[in-house]
């Protein structure tokens, strides 16, 4: 197999088969969106399947409503823990929150 036409089918094959084994492995639930990959016209690779196929499951999981007690502690500790700052510069809401309080401080 020297003929690069035959090395590059031979790899169009492989990453077909290892999208189907893939596709395979999913549950029941993912059953639907099996049969819409694989209507797909488009070839997919492993890394778009798996992409594609997690955006749908985070799709399906919103729109249902079924958040996990994990999640919600996840986006509750993102939600309550401050921004990290990566340089010490200041933005222009904290220089007029600081002209705003200075200027407080001044008329009392």
């Amino acid at each position: 197999m020297r003929d690069p036409d035959d090395i590059i089918m031979y790899k169009a094959f492989v990453e077909k088969f290892r999208i189907h084994i893939f596709l395979n492995g999913l549950d029941v639930e993912f059953e639907q969106m099996r049969g819409e990959i694989l209507s797909m016209d488009l070839s997919l690779d492993l890394k778009c399947t798996h992409a594609y196929v997690h955006h749908e499951a985070n799709h399906q999981t919103l729109m249902t409503g079924e958040v996990t007690a994990s999640d919600f502690m996840a986006m509750l500790a993102r939600r309550n823990t401050p921004p990290i700052r990566q340089d010490n510069t200041i933005t222009t809401l904290s220089s007029s929150m600081i002209t705003f309080h200075s200027f407080d401080i001044r008329n009392k």
